[in-house]
């Protein structure tokens, strides 16, 4: 079914013209198909599957941030490098609804107003979305955990997405579950 249903998405989309096809893996199936190249913020019809095993990120020890930030975060725990991290719970089922890093390299708001922030949602399950915010992003600052970079907020759409944050060379990627 859900071959034919690909077909059929190919056959329509193709038939509109002005769209290259670009190759593409399904990770569920293993199988490479050709549909549509489409633009960075996307949603290809699929069936949403259920039995999805989504693969969350559950951190491993502790990441131990340089000074001034705390030692532990208000909630969860500290995930990532020096270089760009982010809070996730200990057993990896929940995720900030707002794209929230912190990095060694950020002055702060007060120098760096615009971080070059960008930060990507791409949905594993159902259908394929890609959702990029910041470049610039913006900052904040509390006394408790110092100043932080912020782009975009968690898409509201349920599913399983991988979040891939980029800051000044450095990446951070992870999983979590909304379903």
């Amino acid at each position: 079914m859900r071959r034919r249903l690909a077909l059929v998405v190919l056959v329509v989309v193709t038939g509109c013209g002005g769209i290259e096809a670009a190759p593409v893996t399904s990770a569920a199936a293993g199988v490479t198909t050709t549909t549509p190249a489409l633009p960075s913020t996307t949603s290809t019809p699929a069936a949403t599957d259920a039995d999805f095993d989504c693969p969350v990120t559950v951190p491993g020890e502790p990441l131990v941030v340089p000074d001034p930030y705390p030692v532990a975060p208000s909630f969860g725990v500290w995930y990532g490098t020096e270089d760009l991290w982010t809070v996730l719970e200990i057993d990896g089922t929940y995720a900030p609804r707002k794209g929230v890093f912190w990095s060694k390299s950020f002055p702060g708001g007060d120098v760096e107003e615009q971080p070059d922030l960008e930060v990507t949602w791409q949905r594993l399950d159902g259908p394929k979305t890609v959702i990029t915010e910041g470049n610039p992003g913006t900052n904040a600052y509390t006394p408790e955990e110092g100043w932080f970079m912020m782009a975009g907020i968690d898409p509201d759409k349920p599913g399983c997405w991988e979040v891939t944050a980029t800051y000044r060379g450095a990446s951070l990627s992870y999983v979590y579950d909304s379903r």
